[in-house]
């Protein structure tokens, strides 16, 4: 009863001390910054990253707690087999439980990238413009134009070759100052082969002119697809008048949506997505640093010239990504945990045949299942989940081998003890810790 209520104690100790630990890293991460203190640029800071690893140090600490917790009670818990059998179960499922944390966690993160200035509405781009004042004054000369623009995107095809566009634009002239400009806005970095304009209105209204035209375009992907299907992708469309030699500057053209109807007013509200939803979305700026004018001399756009972006931040969709690759996979290492548990009953040499076509068999099962996956994902990387193939390569190997061991060799006591015990034991140790060591290096 006495050393029932030590190991009791000591639990409670290491609970404690985790609860204490926790809460220091949740109010560490809540005191760091999310802006920068340059005035009305709003760049974006590294908070992200920063809650990403205070959470990953929780998720740790949490599992060496219950680790280290079931492993206190090896004094209580007996007989000795049962125990590490026990203990076998709480580490596999412990590590589990830390992969599956992270993947929450990089599902439920943001991708906004640092450096950029983000105008989310009319007071942030009233903001900018007076911190782009004070940095280049002379954008603000006499030449200056600054002209609304707007667009709304109809249709989105994303594809791993290219994202093709389907938008409604249109572009604001002040005919008492910009009545010499013409042109609707163009997209930058476009594929020069693959877009179009089917209609041009102009509508005159007072001092203004209003160009709109319907635009489709096809930009290139540029995904990186290294923690597929967890992975956080960006659309940005880069917009640019089509006379760039000017002192020309596009402003977004908020007064022109009803943010009420949609929470991303460029995006209709009646678009689908095929496999992906949108996380968010947002015009920002980037100052331009151009190492030449080009051959313009006094050329406007050469530096902290502002150029209008707008960017989507999609999820992929990790249902059918998950149900697809990681079933196949788990049925395979679950038939090969199976022939280590059916090995004690029966006689390994006499069913060698048999054992060494069932091996082949699962391994045939998961090559198909590789080539398949290769197939859906084009990419030259080697991305996350084509790790887990190679995992089960290795774990369909090693436990090939030690099968063979058991059937030529008689003497090895750490194969013949308790009928190849330590092999059943480790197995899903082994299985979930590499696993959970790709996963860390992978996300962080």
């Amino acid at each position: 009863m006495r050393m029932f209520t030590q190991e009791i104690k000591n639990i409670i100790y290491i609970t404690l001390s985790f609860i204490t630990f926790s809460f220091y890293a949740l109010e560490h991460s809540k005191s760091l910054p999310l802006y920068s203190e340059k005035a009305a640029a709003q760049k974006v800071t590294g908070r992200i990253e920063k809650e990403k690893e205070s959470k990953l140090i929780i998720m740790i600490f949490v599992v060496g707690i219950i680790i280290l917790s079931s492993f206190l009670l090896f004094k209580i818990i007996k007989p000795f087999e049962f125990f590490w059998a026990f203990f076998s179960a709480i580490f596999s499922i412990s590590l589990l439980g830390g992969i599956i944390f992270v993947w929450y966690t990089e599902v439920t993160s943001g991708t906004i990238k640092k450096q950029e200035y983000i105008i989310q509405n009319k007071q942030d781009l009233d903001n900018f413009l007076a911190f782009l004042k004070k940095k280049n004054p002379k954008l603000f000369l006499n030449d200056a134009h600054f002209i609304p623009i707007g667009f709304v995107i109809n249709a989105l095809d994303i594809e791993l070759k290219g994202i093709h566009v389907y938008e409604w634009q249109w572009i604001n002239y002040d005919l008492t100052k910009d009545n010499e400009l013409k042109g609707n806005f163009v997209v930058m970095f476009k594929k020069e082969d693959d877009h179009r304009v089917s209609s041009v209105l102009t509508v005159k209204e007072k001092n203004l002119r209003n160009e709109q035209s319907d635009y489709k375009f096809e930009i290139p992907a540029n995904f990186n697809l290294k923690k597929y299907p967890f992975d956080h992708q960006q659309i940005t469309i880069l917009m640019q008048h089509p006379s760039y030699v000017g002192n020309i500057i596009l402003v977004p053209a908020f007064d022109n949506y009803d943010s009420s109807r949609t929470p991303y007013p460029p995006i209709s509200p009646s678009i689908q997505f095929n496999k992906w939803y949108v996380k968010n979305a947002y015009f920002f700026y980037t100052l331009t640093d151009y190492f030449s004018n080009f051959g313009v001399t006094g050329w406007a756009q050469e530096k902290d010239f502002p150029i209008l972006s707008y960017t989507i931040e999609v999820q992929r969709s990790i249902a059918d990504p998950l149900i697809s690759t990681l079933a196949p996979l788990f049925i395979i290492l679950f038939i090969v945990f199976c022939m280590l548990l059916i090995q004690p009953k029966i006689d390994i040499r006499k069913s060698a045949n048999s054992i060494l076509g069932l091996f082949a068999s699962v391994f045939f099962a998961t090559v198909v299942s590789h080539q398949t996956f290769d197939q859906t994902i084009i990419t030259g990387e080697l991305v996350y989940f084509k790790c887990f193939y190679y995992l089960t390569y290795f774990i369909i190997l090693i436990t090939a081998i030690n099968f063979l061991l058991l059937i030529y060799f008689k003497n090895i006591s750490i194969l013949e003890y308790r009928k190849n015990l330590i092999m059943r034991l480790l197995y899903w140790p082994l299985t979930t810790l590499i696993l959970f060591i790709i996963t860390i290096i992978y996300f962080y």
